[in-house]
């Protein structure tokens, strides 16, 4: 079994905040890459992966599975996965649920072009 892409998540001209829901059977670990091609004015953006929790039904911030806020253009990517190497706003040293949600938070009165795209590692 190898890597899958879940393909890209959002892509084109981004005004509001979003969340994806992503479902990982046989997964370890994810991948998530933020490309922001054009800004218009003063916007940010705020990318953190959650996990689900299936006793209560929600999902639950994954420590330390944030971006560092994006205020203009450039790459940025953010990967989950056992036994890598730590590094903040960069990696996390966990495995995944077999649900996550990657929140895609917006902010600002004007817009990014931009996409995000989502690898499962095995």
């Amino acid at each position: 079994m190898t890597n899958q892409s879940k393909g890209v998540l959002v892509s084109g001209v981004v005004t509001t905040s979003q969340n994806f829901d992503i479902d990982i059977p046989y997964g370890r670990g994810v991948r998530i890459c933020r490309v922001i091609t054009a800004e218009d004015g003063a916007a940010t953006h705020d990318l953190k992966i959650q996990t689900y929790d299936a006793c209560s039904g929600t999902y639950i911030d994954l420590a330390g599975a944030a971006m560092a806020q994006a205020t203009g253009t450039g790459s940025a990517t953010l990967t989950v996965y056992p036994g890598i190497a730590a590094s903040a706003n960069v990696s996390v040293n966990l495995p995944v649920a077999r649900r996550i949600r990657v929140v895609s938070t917006f902010g600002g009165a004007t817009s990014f072009t931009m996409s995000i795209g989502a690898d499962i590692l095995i």
